[in-house]
Formats: structure tokens, sequence, C-alpha cells
């Protein structure tokens, strides 16, 4: 995002996004917004979480970049990334895609995107490394100048042991989706039957989520403390992105709800092919004890 930024005079231009994007995305357009530039926040649809794209439309005079996720890190929605693409690049505006929620998931090429990154780390590679896609022309300034023999995108030497293995990693994953996707999506419907027995829990998520993201908010409990009681009970769970501000509410929940108190009380739960029955009647447990 500031490469391209950078290497096309960005002071001079305006960026769109929304406001419930990872930090990483949101930490990238706050630096240049500090440099003067204009970063705009996409609407969203009313129900469901998306991109409204016909005010998308409206807003894309004069934008240089738009910068969306495929997947939002913490409900699972999964915007139209491709009707996105559309819209800017009508609009003479290139468009970068964090797929990293996606990636080993749901497929994430053809996404009219000229920008794709993504962190194997999600699907059981390493951490340490990330993999960004771009189109062969396009020019990106170097944030970490030095010197160029490997790429002329990053100065510093690239770690052969992480690269293949994520390789691999990716290969797995991509062969594997199919199979992982319906066991993920078998387990999550199956939650949201629990759950639904459960009056004290709103389901956040909508129906057509990512399955491999349940987000969750206690009504009547204090989100904190109950988080909290599931760690002592052996359970993993997250309020937010582990890179967000802690103790603040979920600016994606509430971009969802428009509730403040489900946005404070939410917390995530990650599904995966490797999540059990037995996993999920523990957590159901520990939620009917809170």
């Amino acid at each position: 995002i500031q490469g391209i930024a950078e290497a096309e005079k960005f002071k001079a231009k305006r960026f769109v996004t929304t406001i419930s994007e990872h930090p990483s995305q949101g930490g990238a357009l706050t630096c240049l917004a500090q440099k003067g530039a204009d970063v705009l926040l996409a609407e969203s649809e009313k129900s469901g979480g998306r991109v409204c794209l016909e005010a998308l439309e409206k807003q894309c005079a004069g934008v240089l970049l738009g910068a969306f996720s495929l997947v939002e890190s913490e409900t699972g929605v999964v915007q139209n990334a491709k009707e996105i693409g559309g819209i800017l690049h009508a609009n003479g505006a290139l468009f970068h895609l964090d797929a990293t929620q996606a990636a080993g998931k749901i497929p994430i090429a053809d996404m009219n995107a000229d920008t794709i990154s993504f962190s194997p780390h999600k699907y059981y590679g390493l951490n340490g490394i990330a993999f960004l896609a771009k189109k062969k022309d396009l020019v990106i300034a170097p944030l970490i100048k030095g010197g160029g023999n490997l790429t002329p995108l990053r100065s510093g030497t690239i770690s052969l042991p992480l690269l293949l293995a994520n390789e691999e990693a990716t290969r797995i994953a991509a062969n594997e989706r199919s199979t992982r996707f319906k066991m993920v999506d078998a387990l999550n419907a199956l939650l949201r039957a629990r759950l639904s027995e459960i009056e004290s829990i709103n389901v956040n998520s909508p129906v057509d989520a990512l399955p491999h993201i349940l987000n969750l908010s206690f009504k009547n409990a204090d989100g904190k403390e109950a988080r909290q009681y599931l760690y002592a009970h052996g359970i993993c769970v997250s309020h937010k992105s582990a890179c967000s501000a802690p103790d603040l509410p979920s600016k994606a929940v509430f971009n969802l709800t428009q509730s403040k108190k489900l946005a404070q009380n939410s917390f995530r739960v990650s599904l995966s092919h490797l999540t059990t029955e037995t996993d999920l009647s523990a957590l159901i447990e520990v939620i009917k004890q809170i």
C-alpha cells in the first residue's frame, strides 16, 4: 500500500478502505493520512457487512488505490472482491486485496486485484514470511532500501527454508482445500445449531460468512471476564485481531451489529479441519457455565 503510494506521488491522491480492516492495512493507510493523503471509508450494507457497491461507485473519483480484505478477520464476512475491483478499475484506481484470512480456505485468484497479499501461517505454514502477488508491470517503491540482488521490492536476503516450507504448506492447502472446507462447514453448522439453544449468546457472523470464523457475543456477561473464564478452562478464543488494541469494542462487530454492547462483549471462535466435535462440546459446556 505504502509502496504504491510512494511510487505514485501519494500526496495528491485519495485512498478508500473499510472501517473494519485488519490493522496491517489500517496502519499503512493511517501512515499515509499522516503524510497528507485523504483516506475514505467505504459504506457497508445495512445487513451482511459487505461493502455497498453503489456507494463505493460514488466515492472513487480521484482514488489511487482501494485496499480491502477478501475475508474480514473477526467476523468472517466475505467481500464481493471481484465487483469491488471492477468498480475501482472502471474509475482508474488500483486494487489491493488482503487475502490472508481467505488463502488456503477459498479461491483467491481471479479477483480483479492488482496486488494480493497472504500469509501461510493461516493454513499451517510457518511464521515469519508472507507472499505478495502483483501485476508484472506495476511499480512499487521499496520501503526497505538497500541491496536489490534478490528483489527490487525489498532489501534483504529471503529465507530459503521458510520459502520452501511455505511453498509446501501452500501446495497441501490447495490440494486439500475442498475436503477441508466441507469439514469446517459441517462443524460451523453444528456449532450454530448448539448455540441457537443458548439465549444469552448472539451469533454475529452472517450465515454466508467464511465457516472457519464464528463471531459471538455474550448478551448479559462481561466479555473480558467471560473470555478469561474460557481461557481458564483451556479454550482459546480471540476478542479481535491479535494485532488490535486490547479492551476496546470491535469495530468489525460494531459495523455488523451497530451495537456497542455486542462489540464490547464479542469473541471469535476459529475452526479448522483439525477441530473436533468434542472440542465444540467442551466450548458449549463452558459457555453454558458462563
